[in-house]
């Protein structure tokens, strides 16, 4: 599929400020929010911002949202989205994911599983 335009860029901080946007937000800036979290699960550059924000102390909500990504990109991107040369180190990751959420909370944990 050929792009129209400059690819979007996603900053961990507008991921993690529309993911709090679902949460509290008004019913048109939710809309706007969901959408933008849409196109980031399924952008190319979302694999960084998903792990960065589960090795960090973001909100609960945000860390099931980081996961719950991770298991969908997993499912359905990652043969097409990372390269066979990086498949070692990202199960690496994920290992290091699952140990860190080893004690819970359980539903990051099963996301990763």
């Amino acid at each position: 599929m050929a792009s129209n335009g400059p690819q979007e860029t996603f900053s961990p901080s507008d991921v993690l400020a529309a993911v709090r946007t679902m949460r509290t937000g008004e019913k048109e800036t939710k809309t706007k929010a969901h959408e933008y979290l849409e196109r980031f699960q399924k952008s190319k550059d979302s694999w960084g911002t998903i792990m960065g924000i589960l090795q960090s102390t973001a909100e609960p909500e945000a860390t099931l949202f980081a996961a719950i990504t991770l298991r969908g990109k997993i499912t359905y991107d990652l043969t097409t989205q990372v390269a066979p040369s990086e498949l070692p180190a990202l199960r690496g990751q994920i290992l290091l994911l699952l140990k860190h959420f080893a004690a819970g909370p359980k539903p990051i944990r099963v996301q990763l599983c």
